[in-house]
């Protein structure tokens, strides 16, 4: 794709919660426009008018409908092509009748409170409705990985609408921060807002009769402040809470570290652990589909109910990870293949 006109439309709180999604969206405007194209972001609620000129219109996510669903439907109308970016991942597979009524509980409360002015489009219609719609008509689904294309297909979309583009690192940015030697770096580092998905509570349960000692990178979002305190009261004063850091706060906080772990029930491959790979540290990662399709077996992977959990710690922190590790990341995650697959892109024949 070249010399376009094209829109990036993304959740409201993408400055006051920054987050893998937006790292993503900031690689892909700044390739797009390397290409030639002139990229305008639009936070929020979308008027008709500030798509009207677009000649393509990316939207992130497939899972976050009370904000996605308004410019989709801005779009759609405007007959305008939608590259949605999914970023989605649900470990059982075809999304459960317990999680559609949660889904559209949750929606409820938005609309009642009117605490969410994006989720207004969505009045009179089910979540799983409008879900559906994103999956199925949208023009292209951009995924992350192979599993969660497999998985978007299962569940209804057309595999021909559906390419993966793979997370990258950033080798310019790293390459501006200092990396420590083994000899010099310390410490255990758990990178992410904290929410149950990513099971930062179970984490700490699980070393709470050990010496290690974990530095949690990130704070929660309002829907989870609840999680949050959780957590501080588990840990009491054993392990420690940075809160939100930028993103080259925690690049520098990841070249001296010796291990980076992680812990969630669902997740996408994380923007975090390419670049923690790439700084040298350790991985210590669930064996989660995506995850592994990425770190193949250059990774260690576990999870907190795991009998050898501790030692396998103890182990990541004693002993520096194989060159390949950094190496494959480095080669295979990088500006050149984003580049490649953002070019191939095209828009559909009317």
């Amino acid at each position: 794709m070249q010399n376009k006109n094209i829109a990036f439309c993304v959740r409201a709180n993408y400055l006051s919660a920054p987050g893998g999604d937006i790292i993503q969206m900031n690689a892909w405007a700044e390739i797009l426009r390397k290409l030639g194209n002139n990229v305008s972001l639009f936070p929020g609620v979308v008027a008709p008018g500030e798509l009207r000129n677009m000649d393509a219109v990316f939207i992130w996510h497939l899972e976050r409908l009370h904000e996605s669903f308004q410019p989709w439907c801005v779009a759609r109308n405007l007959q305008k092509p939608i590259f949605l970016v999914p970023t989605y991942w649900h470990p059982g597979g075809v999304i459960s009748a317990g999680r559609r009524w949660k889904e559209q509980l949750a929606l409820l409360v938005r609309l009642l409170c009117k605490c969410d002015a994006a989720a207004s489009a969505m009045r009179f219609r089910s979540w799983s409705s409008c879900r559906k719609r994103l999956l199925t008509q949208s023009a292209y689904l951009l995924v992350n990985s192979e599993s969660e294309r497999n998985l978007l297909i299962a569940e209804g979309a057309l595999p021909e609408c559906v390419t993966v583009i793979p997370n990258i690192v950033n080798l310019d940015e790293i390459g501006t921060i200092p990396v420590e030697p083994w000899s010099k770096r310390h410490g255990i580092l758990c990178v992410g807002h904290f929410c149950p998905r990513k099971n930062q509570y179970e984490l700490i349960r699980a070393l709470r009769n050990s010496d290690c000692r974990i530095t949690f990178l990130g704070t929660a979002r309002p829907m989870h402040k609840a999680y949050y305190a959780l957590c501080r009261r588990a840990a009491g004063t054993r392990h420690c809470f940075s809160g939100s850091l930028s993103h080259s706060g925690v690049l520098h906080e990841l070249a001296r570290a010796r291990l980076c772990i992680s812990v969630s029930h669902a997740e996408t491959p994380g923007i975090s652990n390419l670049e923690a790979a790439a700084l040298g540290c350790n991985l210590l990662l669930p064996p989660i589909e995506p995850v592994m399709e990425y770190f193949s077996t250059e990774a260690h992977y576990s999870t907190p109910k795991a009998k050898d959990f501790q030692a396998l710690i103890r182990q990541l922190t004693s002993q520096p990870p194989g060159p390949g590790l950094s190496r494959h990341i480095r080669n295979h995650y990088c500006e050149a293949i984003l580049t490649k697959k953002l070019k191939a892109l095209t828009l559909p024949e009317i």
